[in-house]
């Protein structure tokens, strides 16, 4: 029922790509900089819609059905991802529930204007710090955004979970206009930009955002790795 693919965005600036596994991961290096001495990630993006599996009509979730939320964290334990973004999650309970299961920490932000909108990221122990997210913010987020930093071997990687507004609340014209706001927002309110950019864009691969996003040196993982007509869906 979601407009667009999850979308995962890395940041082309100084670097060098090396392969592309059949699952379309990406393992990236900088020839200089921070992340020069890392080793290969695994980052998963997922809208867990709630965790109240389908059909869920409303935009007013109740708590996490725990058979969902247990067997989509199940899914996520066997990808064996070293960062987990996920969008739609209602509450600091769902997001501790969720920990939990994964035996992860991470951080959680709400939504702002539409607080059930949250979003949280996962990383393994001692790996991961939040930097800033939406709360932050002088743009009023309909929905959320984080910026976190994921410390591998002796590298750094700045890594944005966001979610984007769909037209579901604001329309078509207003919807496309806050997205490319919201982005802006996100991408530039560090003064280290996030080096990969993951979420629900709520948009379809060639639009305005995929356009914004281009336009600031990121490149859409999908198309990198072969995959880009490949499903995204868990």
């Amino acid at each position: 029922g979601h407009e667009a693919r999850l979308s995962l965005f890395q940041g082309d600036h100084d670097e060098e790509w090396a392969g592309g596994d059949d699952d379309g991961t990406i393992a990236r290096k900088r020839r200089l900089g921070h992340t020069a001495k890392m080793t290969p990630l695994i980052i998963l993006s997922h809208n867990a819609f709630w965790f109240q599996g389908v059909p869920f009509a409303t935009d007013v979730p109740r708590e996490p059905d725990a058979a969902v939320l247990n067997r989509l964290c199940a899914i996520y334990r066997q990808v064996h991802a070293d960062v987990i973004c996920l969008q739609e999650i209602q509450s600091q309970d769902a997001f501790e529930m969720v920990a939990t299961q994964l035996g992860m920490p991470g951080c959680y932000c709400p939504g702002t204007i539409l607080p059930q909108y949250g979003g949280a990221v996962f990383w393994r122990p001692g790996q991961g710090s939040r930097v800033q997210d939406a709360r932050t913010a002088s743009l009023a987020t309909q929905r959320m955004w984080q910026i976190v930093d994921i410390h591998n071997g002796n590298g750094r990687l700045r890594v944005g979970n966001i979610h984007l507004p769909s037209s579901r609340q604001l329309g078509p014209d207003a919807a496309q206009a806050q997205r490319i706001a919201e982005l802006r927002d996100a991408i530039t309110i560090c003064e280290e930009r996030p080096d990969v950019i993951a979420g629900d864009l709520n948009e379809q691969p060639a639009g305005p955002v995929n356009a914004f996003l281009r336009s600031h040196a990121y490149r859409d993982a999908a198309v990198l790795a072969k995959r880009a007509d490949a499903p995204t869906t868990l």
